[in-house]
């Protein structure tokens, strides 16, 4: 069963099929469905989750626990990565507009089976890239960086040390 929320009026609706529901869309979501989101975080037939333009914060991202959750987008929130949560069988991910920093990038690292980043507009630096360990996931082959301020040269070191180390993994800037 598949949802697209757009407010919490919506939600009512939807609530009686949870237990049921394998992907979740919310756009332009006011707080309360955030909020009734957060509560509900336990959703266990979860696989996907797409969250656009909404205020969905880390606090409120700590409460999720969906534990079959495969591919999260969490687009133009107000997310760091810092409280990211044990998604254990999560492999793309879409944080696209989200400020992450670099010690989000490594918690969301942690991820046992993330194998596709997307970020935009990021606050992940050069060095947090080499730093986070990125190049040494098990499962990672895909990172997508695009409107990060990084001077070219920064880009360049850092794909070459990346590659040293793991050549399989795929890079776009």
């Amino acid at each position: 069963m598949n949802y697209d929320i757009v407010s919490a009026s919506k939600l009512a609706n939807a609530v009686k099929h949870f237990g049921d529901v394998e992907s979740l869309s919310i756009n332009h979501g006011d707080e309360r469905t955030i909020i009734f989101l957060a509560e509900i975080g336990r959703l266990n037939s979860l696989t996907k989750l797409l969250i656009f333009d909404a205020p969905v914060n880390d606090k409120i991202l700590q409460g999720f626990t969906f534990p079959k959750l495969q591919k999260l987008s969490l687009v133009n929130c107000d997310i760091t990565g810092v409280h990211w949560p044990l998604l254990p069988e999560l492999q793309e991910v879409d944080l696209g507009g989200c400020p992450i920093s670099d010690e989000g990038f490594k918690a969301i690292l942690k991820s046992p089976k993330i194998n596709y980043l997307i970020f935009e507009n990021a606050s992940i630096t050069p060095n947090g890239l080499l730093m986070s360990g990125a190049a040494l996931h098990p499962n990672l082959i895909r990172l997508q960086f695009s409107n990060c301020a990084w001077p070219r040269v920064s880009i360049e070191e850092a794909e070459a040390r990346i590659r040293k180390l793991n050549s399989r993994l795929q890079l776009s800037w």
